[in-house]
């Protein structure tokens, strides 16, 4: 997961979300990027859950690539959200999403094609989901090459430029 430390992301949840997951898969580990006003209070989340060797606090990184390389599923917990960088930048590695329904998310995302979508500010629901997408390897493989299909196709620098191209023209 991506993002600034504050109230809108949901990190909280999220990390509610992890003692579901891992009493069915205890190896797995969330990766948390950014910064925000909540770091202390995640921080003790984190520990009074008994979490701290599956649920990190990375930092800042500037360049995401090398950790989507390696990540399985991208998880945006957002409270409200409009269209996320970090989902796009996440669905053009090929990485697919479970994220919570929202209007600039649901533009976005086909639910069960590029990724799973669940209500917001609930943890047991995110955290089936998330159980679902470890436990269907396949069907996660297909939602992430779908997920990039979509991003090469719809959203990247030059197909946007033909699109506001195209806008213009016809005004």
């Amino acid at each position: 997961a991506v993002g600034r430390l504050s109230y809108q992301k949901a990190f909280d949840v999220l990390i509610d979300a992890v003692p579901g997951l891992i009493r069915e898969y205890p190896h797995l580990t969330l990766n948390i990027c950014g910064e925000g006003p909540l770091m202390s209070d995640l921080q003790s989340q984190i520990s009074n859950l008994d979490l701290s060797d599956h649920v990190k606090l990375l930092g800042v990184w500037m360049n995401m690539a090398p950790l989507l390389a390696i990540a399985d599923i991208f998880i945006l917990s957002s409270r409200f959200e409009g269209l996320s960088r970090a989902m796009l930048e996440a669905m053009a590695a090929g990485v697919p999403v479970v994220a919570t329904r929202g209007e600039g998310v649901e533009e976005v995302i086909v639910d069960g094609v590029h990724g799973l979508l669940v209500a917001p500010e609930e943890p047991v629901e995110l955290s089936q989901a998330l159980i679902h997408m470890v436990q269907h390897p396949e069907q996660r493989k297909q939602m992430g090459a779908a997920a990039r299909e979509l991003i090469m196709r719809s959203f990247t620098t030059n197909v946007m430029f033909e699109k506001y191209y195209e806008l213009i023209v016809n005004l």
